[in-house]
């Protein structure tokens, strides 16, 4: 996939002392579309996520093994677009599990796999959001439409999120 954004990887850690209080957040990175006053803004992101297992499952999944995907959703907010979320296989495979070309906040589920696919450890789970903050796509509260402004990451409808949400066993 050629894309124009920038990606952040989160490094390896040390999953043995790994803990809440030391979990790693990846640093902002400026993208050439995440600037004030643009309207079109892009994020990707991508992990291996079994490091992390024990902790994001609160211990029903073990740390560095395989685990499987049955299904996956997106969840944005009404800016939003397009959201794809793949999985990298460490030998450079790469499976799509969710393709929402044309986001719609009011439409959003969960999708399950024809098949279930394996995580494996140096596998990367990728997620990867568009915005439009354009005069013409805001969205319309009370019967008008709002004003274009900067958008941050917040629960409210008129914030915005960038979220893949798996199902998955070992």
């Amino acid at each position: 996939m050629e894309t124009d954004e920038t990606t952040t990887v989160v490094p390896d850690l040390d999953a043995e002392v790994l803990d809440e209080e030391e979990l790693y957040v990846a640093p902002r990175v400026e993208s050439p579309y995440d600037r004030p006053g643009r309207w079109y803004v892009v994020h990707s992101y991508a992990v291996d996520p079994t490091p992390y297992m024990s902790l994001i499952t609160a211990g029903a999944l073990k740390n560095n093994v395989p685990f499987k995907v049955y299904s996956d959703a997106a969840h944005q907010h009404l800016l939003g677009t397009k959201s794809r979320q793949e999985l990298r296989h460490k030998d450079g495979v790469t499976e799509c599990l969710l393709d929402v070309p044309h986001w719609d906040f009011h439409w959003q589920q969960a999708y399950w796999l024809k098949t279930p696919t394996t995580v494996s450890p140096g596998d990367q789970l990728s997620i990867e959001c568009h915005w439009d903050n354009s005069a013409s796509h805001q969205p319309m509260v009370d019967g008008n439409r709002l004003t274009p402004r900067d958008v941050d990451w917040g629960e409210s409808t008129t914030d915005e999120m960038c979220l893949g949400l798996l199902y998955v066993s070992e």
